[in-house]
């Protein structure tokens, strides 16, 4: 019975396999007959030039008089914004992580980092071309598509609002004429994938609103933003995105944001009321499947729950603004998705790199030049003053983020910093800290929906910081298909606060797929204890049948130590190795160890007697505060090294920094390690 029934099952996959590659056949010369139709101009606009201005107009979303505002912040971003667009009129661009200088005759095809520009292809064939031929050249097709989002329209569209300046207006009109005319609908690398679509979508028409005085006397330009909005749309109604398991992801939600918007645009006409239906009811879909019910994101990457609570929060804004209120449940959610990034990020704002990262966003309507990939910090205040949350909110920086006085008039929010929590979340993420020190620990297993596809070999590695400080951190992500090879380094084990055994990475990661994993590991938190002056956390592993490890955190609040506790079991552990990842700011060096016994608050007893061969210490200084990091060894044939690794902050950067691996070698079945954070004032002299 059993044989019969996965007979059946394996059958209907053949014939859905089947039945797919036949709908391909048919799907891909269809479309080239749609795109021949829409380059020729042989296509009905759902709506006339007059008719879509004012559409636009009540679109807006943002405040209309920031440029009557002079208070000293306002006056502080809107030097900045003029120094932004004046930068960009100079030909200086912001891609990925990279600064470029492209001074004029934008080749939009052209990965500029390595000199190579993508030919024109239809879209389908240029993705696969993409699986088969450019994934091994190094050559990385996102920095062509990154140029394309168009993020420096919105400077340019801030500057003209603050000054009408036409200098902005015009380089506006140039290169998006200029890119019409160098990018035929569905050809090329800047419509291989339909998120980029939404993207530049989303950023052309807020950039437009921003020229709506220009645009109602250049009818030239205002027809071509049109034609452009309808379009961009149309494609996006044809290619909404999903996993190669069929669930959604971050792609599918821009896709159907960006379906959100067109509809909200055309919302008078049949065809627009389609796309803001299907756009709508495909959000309360992501949010429903994508987001749990305490508010984490499922794609096992803290950069990516931001990057989608960012398109959530926006889909919200632009529905009660425009008469199509989101659910309860989704606004709910929403909140929720706004307190766990606060929760996982450190008083400024930034969180770890922990799964993968792209430096991609909706918009920049902040500073176009941003720094800080990882600071989502302005959501935190969106959400806070915009969504009448109850409640408070940490003030993340010193400035009232830009972002709020775009958004609204009312910019005035609580001034408070309250002590830093402990979490413990049903998926597997971990947190303990108080007011100094930050532990962020990690048991969120790979998601099978998506096939493990943005998470990283890190199960029960964590992340530190000490008085603000990242001290202890996850390398972060560097590259996707720009270096293959590198994508699994920093996808691997031995790349995070985790430990290896006998040289296995918990579960299989390949150069491609890239974004998949063989699933190998499970993990779960098995106890906690969040109350009283030793907080801790237990955390479990398996590895099929291999090995299992248990690792305990303790959190000793009254001198901000943390205490860790390792123990690994197997019919042969040959080979165990145990990292710790410094930030690269920190200075490393070893330094025998501590001569004194040490005491952890009022304990009757020292818990640990660390002297001789039994301890190995290792000293952390970043010029201001000095950290131990203090490892005991219960195996002779043990021992400790520094070794060099690379810390990748943002997409496309590697800094090289300092890891300590411990090692330990032989064959037992069970091995249990040690190790203690201290802050050198704890230290009892």
């Amino acid at each position: 019975m059993i044989k019969y029934l996965f007979g059946i099952k394996y059958l209907r996959g053949v014939i859905n396999s089947l039945f797919s590659r036949i709908k391909c056949l048919f799907r891909t010369p269809l479309l080239k007959l749609h795109t021949q139709k829409v380059i020729k101009g042989n296509i009905d606009l759902p709506s006339d030039r007059d008719t879509f201005l004012n559409d636009l107009e009540q679109l807006w979303l943002f405040n209309d008089e920031i440029h009557l505002d002079e208070s000293e912040t306002t006056r502080f971003y809107k030097k900045r914004i003029v120094n932004e667009a004046n930068s960009i009129l100079d030909g200086n661009y912001s891609i990925l992580s990279y600064k470029l200088q492209v001074i004029k005759d934008i080749d939009w095809h052209k990965d500029f980092i390595n000199g190579y520009t993508f030919k024109p292809e239809f879209y389908i064939n240029f993705r696969k071309k993409t699986r088969k031929s450019y994934l091994y050249t190094k050559l990385d097709f996102k920095v062509p598509r990154e140029l394309s989002r168009f993020y420096h329209f919105i400077t340019l569209g801030k500057a003209f609002k603050l000054n009408e300046d036409s200098r902005y207006y015009e380089e506006f009109k140039s290169q998006l004429l200029d890119w019409y005319d160098k990018n035929p609908y569905m050809y090329g690398v800047n419509w291989a994938v339909a998120m980029d679509v939404a993207l530049r979508l989303i950023n052309i028409i807020l950039a437009a609103r921003l020229f709506l005085k220009k645009l109602r006397e250049d009818s030239n330009l205002a027809d071509t933003i049109l034609k452009s909005a309808y379009i961009h749309t149309l494609f996006l109604n044809k290619n909404v995105e999903h996993s190669q398991t069929g669930y959604t992801n971050n792609h599918t939600v821009a896709d159907f944001l960006g379906l959100f918007l067109g509809g909200l645009l055309f919302k008078k006409t049949s065809t627009g009321e389609h796309w803001l239906d299907k756009g709508y009811k495909g959000l309360n879909t992501c949010m429903s499947e994508q987001v749990d019910s305490e508010g984490v994101q499922y794609e096992n990457s803290f950069y990516y729950h931001a990057a989608v609570l960012e398109m959530f929060l926006y889909a919200f804004l632009w529905g009660e603004k425009n008469g199509k209120s989101f659910p309860e449940n989704y606004e709910k959610k929403l909140k929720k998705m706004l307190r766990f990034l606060e929760n996982i990020s450190n008083k400024s704002g930034a969180f770890p790199n922990i799964g993968d990262a792209d430096n991609g966003s909706l918009l920049r309507l902040g500073s176009y030049y941003k720094k800080d990939y990882s600071n989502f910090s302005h959501l935190i205040q969106i959400g806070h003053v915009l969504l009448n949350d109850n409640e408070k909110y940490t003030k993340p920086a010193n400035l009232i983020p830009e972002e709020i006085i775009w958004l609204t008039k009312n910019n005035i929010y609580d001034n408070i910093n309250p002590a830093r929590g402990c979490n413990i979340y049903k998926c597997g993420y971990a947190l303990l800290g108080n007011e100094n020190i930050s532990v962020i620990a990690n048991a969120n297993p790979p998601d099978k929906k998506t096939l493990g596809g943005h998470k990283h070999n890190d199960l029960l590695s964590f992340v530190l910081f000490y008085k603000d400080k990242y001290v202890l951190v996850d390398p972060g992500t560097y590259s996707y298909t720009g270096s293959p090879d590198k994508r699994i380094s920093f996808r691997s084990v031995k790349a995070h606060n985790a430990i290896q055994v006998n040289g296995l990475e918990q579960n299989g990661i390949y150069s491609y797929p890239l974004f998949a994993m063989n699933i190998k590991s499970s993990c779960e938190v098995i106890d906690h204890k969040l109350d009283g002056p030793v907080k801790l956390v237990k955390l479990h592993l398996k590895r099929a049948k291999d090995y299992t490890q248990i690792r305990e955190i303790k959190l000793h609040s009254d001198k901000n130590i943390v205490e860790i506790n390792d123990e690994i079991t197997g019919e042969a552990l040959n080979s165990i190795e145990s990292r710790f990842h410094v930030h690269p700011e920190w200075e490393v060096n070893a330094n025998g160890s501590i001569s004194k016994p040490l005491n952890l608050g009022n304990t009757a007893e020292p818990i640990m007697k660390v002297t001789g061969k039994s301890s190995q210490t290792y000293d952390l200084t970043n010029g201001e505060l000095n950290i131990k990091l203090l490892i005991s060894r219960e195996n002779d044939h043990a021992d400790s090294i520094i070794e060099d690794y690379e810390f990748s902050p943002s997409y496309g950067v590697a800094t090289p920094g300092k890891c300590i691996n411990v090692r330990v070698k032989g064959t037992d079945k069970i091995i249990k390690l040690n190790y203690f954070i201290i802050p050198e004032e704890a230290i009892d002299e």
